[in-house]
């Protein structure tokens, strides 16, 4: 009866832990709740769509879709935002397909591009811009996403059908790669097990550390650099979808979870997590989750703004930069960089 009671009181406690195996279910229960009005805005679009930002030197770095340059730039020592840099296109000091990669040294801003199958880093002097190569993935990974970087290693999710992998790990030294099998393993049969099993992912070298974070189940892994499961943290009792037996799919239309990005630094993991309502509500929640390289949970916060894309935290401020979307009352869609204090 004594093991009963404090099973149930476990159940009851804030941000409880219950761990089996390898599998540790956190319960988020009271999250931190950031409001609209705590947003200091640092950028304001009302004809650009931004969908990623990164930091460094100063310089917020925002990426853009729809038209003709990937990036903006906001200098915060001279507050002025400097426009249109690094031209779409296939010539000199251009990027056809480019994404943010995310790395523990915070000191420079790494892109990748998946059209050239290349890592650039951008480069200011005297005004102007320029992209030095840093080299390529080898053959097979050309056209791979989520990347995160250390010194010796490389991860991300592989872009190949017909090969289900839930993402590799590359050693850069030895030129080893490793495929990283689906888990959890699924009862019913899935058709597109690439797409179901879509991870982003973070990399800490000096705590031999993977993070894979999965889009459509709410949960979770930890991996060391040899590609050993360390263990997998679950963020509800129900983080995994139904399987449809019609479409052989996850059944999405009644609501789930995921974490849809993920930021590595030397002491913790961030991770944006989001929760879809069912269809007929359209509504959904986004909440940032601080995790340390054991995967147990340090902060947790919910938004009241509609925050997506790639976020940045300064660490050493506790703040947050995120792209918020909105609607005017004159149905203007707004896009904005904001900070929050954490």
């Amino acid at each position: 009866m004594k093991q009963i009671q404090l099973f149930f009181l476990s159940l009851l406690c804030l941000g409880c832990v219950t761990q089996t195996d390898i599998n540790t279910i956190i319960e988020i229960d009271s999250p931190t709740k950031i409001s609209t009005h705590q947003a200091e805005v640092i950028v304001r679009f009302d004809d650009r769509y931004p969908i990623e930002l990164d930091y460094a030197d100063s310089l917020l770095y925002i990426q853009q879709r729809l038209v003709n340059y990937h990036y903006v730039v906001y200098d915060f020592t001279t507050e002025i935002l400097i426009d249109s840099i690094i031209p779409i296109g296939s010539a000199p000091n251009s990027l056809l397909y480019a994404e943010f990669v995310s790395s523990v040294q915070d000191s420079s801003i790494v892109i990748f591009d998946t059209g050239l199958g290349k890592f650039f880093a951008p480069v200011f002097s005297n005004g102007d811009s320029r992209l030095k190569d840093m080299g390529g993935l080898p053959r097979g990974l050309e056209n791979a996403s989520e990347l995160s970087i250390s010194d010796n290693y490389i991860v991300g999710r592989k872009m190949k059908i017909g090969e289900p992998s839930m993402f590799f790990i590359y050693n850069k030294e030895d030129h080893l790669l490793q495929d990283i099998s689906p888990l959890p393993k699924l009862e019913a049969e899935i058709a597109d097990l690439n797409y179901t099993y879509a991870a982003v992912t973070g990399v800490n070298e000096e705590k031999n550390k993977v993070i894979a974070g999965m889009y459509f189940f709410d949960l979770v892994h930890l991996y060391d650099l040899e590609g050993n499961h360390i263990k997998s943290v679950h963020f509800s009792q129900n983080s995994i979808p139904s399987i449809s037996s019609e479409t052989k799919s996850l059944d999405l239309s009644n609501g789930y979870s995921g974490i849809v990005r993920i930021l590595p630094t030397k002491g913790y993991c961030y991770l944006m997590r989001i929760i879809e309502a069912p269809e007929h509500m359209q509504k959904s929640e986004k909440m940032i989750l601080q995790l340390n390289w054991e995967g147990e949970l340090v902060q947790s916060f919910t938004f009241e703004d509609n925050i997506s894309g790639r976020f940045y935290v300064d660490e050493t401020n506790k703040s947050l930069y995120a792209i918020r979307h909105r609607i005017e009352k004159d149905d203007l869609e707004l896009f904005e960089v904001v900070r929050y204090s954490l």
